[in-house]
């Protein structure tokens, strides 16, 4: 929940939130034996991810959106 002071006109604003239904993180890594001897270990060369976002529901502010913005993308 974000909290923010405004005036008691507009007090049903001071209270916003924001939902996420779901979210799923998949990881699949990718290996080659391409050029190397048979002894030895798999070569790591990539990941592949796939993030998945359910719904993001709520109701903010633009200064709560900002205030949001600003703790959680840094």
């Amino acid at each position: 929940m974000l909290n923010q002071r405004v005036a008691d006109s507009h007090a049903h604003l001071q209270d916003g939130h924001l939902a996420l239904s779901g979210l799923q993180v998949r990881g699949h890594a990718m290996f080659s034996h391409k050029d190397l001897p048979l002894d030895s270990e798999t070569l790591e060369y990539a990941w592949l991810l796939e993030v998945t976002i359910g719904d993001i529901t709520g109701r903010l502010t633009a200064p709560q959106v900002g205030l949001f913005m600003a703790e959680n993308c840094q």
